[in-house]
């Protein structure tokens, strides 16, 4: 059943990052991120591995930390709210 799940594995960019976190909030769940975007910027920002094998690998040794989840217009966000570019 869904109760008894601790961990939710989502992979994708921040975009989907977000809705996974979306779907977990309030709720007492971890979230595993595994980064398959283009620029994966709360990963890179959590010290997640950008490649896939090493970001799972790191999963065994890695640790549960507690994120802020933010909301601009009603919608939950974990990485930072922008307007512009990106530099490279």
């Amino acid at each position: 059943s869904r109760h008894s799940v601790d961990i939710v594995l989502a992979g994708g960019g921040d975009g989907t990052i977000s809705a996974a976190a979306a779907r977990l909030m309030g709720r007492k769940k971890a979230l595993a991120i595994l980064p398959a975007g283009t620029m994966n910027l709360f990963a890179r920002g959590l010290g997640i591995p950008l490649t896939l094998d090493a970001a799972i690998k790191s999963f065994a040794d890695g640790e549960v930390i507690a994120v802020d989840l933010a909301t601009a217009n009603g919608q939950p966000f974990v990485h930072q709210f922008s307007i512009g570019m990106h530099a490279k």
